[in-house]
C-alpha cells in the first residue's frame, strides 16, 4: 500500500500564448517550458505585454485601463490565445476585442482537451462565464492574481496598505499554509485509520498465525515512512506559521511608524500655524515701530 500527496501540490503551468494586434505585437506565437522563465529585452520591447496578455486572457481585463488601449494602433480587431495547464487538465481560453465605431466590443471561448478522445471541448462561452469558469479553476480572482502573481513597477507598496486581516489571507495563501494545516490533519486521520484496519487486526491475527510477521512488519516499515511524512508535515506547517508571524510583526511594526509618521506631521503643520502667526505679529510690531519711529 503506497500513499502518494504530490498531486496536491501540481502548479499551473503557462503553456502557449498567441497574440494577434495585441499592444505593439501584429502577431506572436510563444510557447513556454515547464521551468523558471526570464524575458530579456530593451525597453519598449513588448516584455511587459506578454504578461499583460496573459492577465487579460485569464481574467479579460486590462492591467493597463481600457480594453481599447490593448488593440495594436491601426487594426481594429485583437486576439489573444491561452493554452495552460491546471492539475494535469489542459485548457485553452481565446479572447477578443473589436473597435466598432464609438464602441468597444468582447468576446471569450473556454475549452478543455479531453484526452480520450484527442479533441477540444467548449466548456464555457462569452466573458462572464469563461471570467466565473477560469476563477473555479484556478482557484483565485483577478485582485488576489494582482496583488500576489502580477505585480507591476512600482505597485509592490498596495501590499502594505492592505487591512491586516485580508494581509494575513493573502500571506497564508501564498505561503500554504492552510493547505499544510489541512494536508497535516488528513495524514493524521489516516494514520488513526491505518493503525485501526491495518495494523490492529494485523496484530490479533498475529497471535494466532506466526505467518503473519513478515507481512506485519512490512506494513509496520510503511507505517514508519507515513509517521515520517506526517512529521515533515508538521516541520514544515511551523515553520510557515513561524514566517508568518515575522510577517505580521513587521507589518505591525510599519504600521506604527507609519502612525507616528502622521502624528508627526500634524505636529509639524501646527507649528507651521504658530509660526505664521508669530510672523504676523511681528510685522504688525514693526509697523506700530515704524509709526513710532515718525511720531518721534
Amino acid at each position: 500500500m503506497k500513499i502518494s500527496i504530490r498531486k496536491r501540490w501540481r502548479k499551473t503551468f503557462i503553456r502557449k500564448l498567441k497574440l494577434q494586434n495585441f499592444t505593439s505585437y501584429t502577431y506572436a506565437d510563444l510557447e513556454f517550458p515547464k521551468t523558471s522563465i526570464v524575458i530579456v529585452g530593451p525597453n519598449g520591447a513588448g516584455k511587459s505585454s506578454i504578461l499583460d496578455a496573459i492577465y487579460f486572457s485569464l481574467y479579460g481585463d486590462s492591467p493597463r485601463g481600457r480594453l481599447a488601449d490593448m488593440v495594436r494602433l491601426g487594426a481594429r480587431e485583437m486576439s489573444v490565445e491561452l493554452v495552460f495547464e491546471k492539475l494535469g487538465k489542459v485548457y485553452r481560453v481565446k479572447r477578443t476585442v473589436l473597435l466598432e465605431r464609438n464602441r468597444v466590443l468582447s468576446d471569450a471561448a473556454l475549452h478543455r482537451y479531453d484526452e480520450e478522445q484527442k479533441r477540444w471541448t467548449l466548456i464555457a462561452k462569452k466573458v462572464k462565464s469563461v471570467n466565473d469558469e477560469i476563477g473555479k479553476i484556478l482557484g483565485i480572482d483577478k485582485n488576489m492574481f494582482l496583488s500576489a502573481y502580477y505585480v507591476r513597477q512600482g505597485e509592490i507598496s498596495s501590499i502594505l496598505t492592505m487591512e491586516p486581516k485580508r494581509r494575513k489571507e493573502l500571506i497564508s495563501k501564498l505561503l500554504r499554509l492552510f493547505d499544510l494545516q489541512r494536508a497535516y490533519e488528513q495524514m493524521r486521520m489516516l494514520l488513526k485509520e491505518f493503525d485501526y484496519k491495518i495494523v490492529k487486526p494485523l496484530e490479533n491475527e498475529l497471535n494466532v498465525l506466526s505467518g503473519l510477521e513478515e507481512e506485519l512488519s512490512g506494513v509496520e516499515k510503511e507505517l514508519s515512512e507515513i509517521r515520517k511524512e506526517i512529521l515533515e508535515f508538521g516541520r514544515m506547517y511551523n515553520e510557515t506559521k513561524e514566517k508568518l508571524e515575522e510577517l505580521e510583526r513587521e507589518f505591525t511594526r510599519i504600521d506604527k511608524v507609519k502612525r507616528e509618521l502622521e502624528e508627526e506631521e500634524k505636529k509639524l503643520a501646527m507649528l507651521e500655524v504658530k509660526r505664521e502667526e508669530l510672523e504676523k505679529k511681528i510685522g504688525d510690531i514693526k509697523t506700530e515701530l515704524e509709526k513710532l519711529a515718525k511720531l518721534e
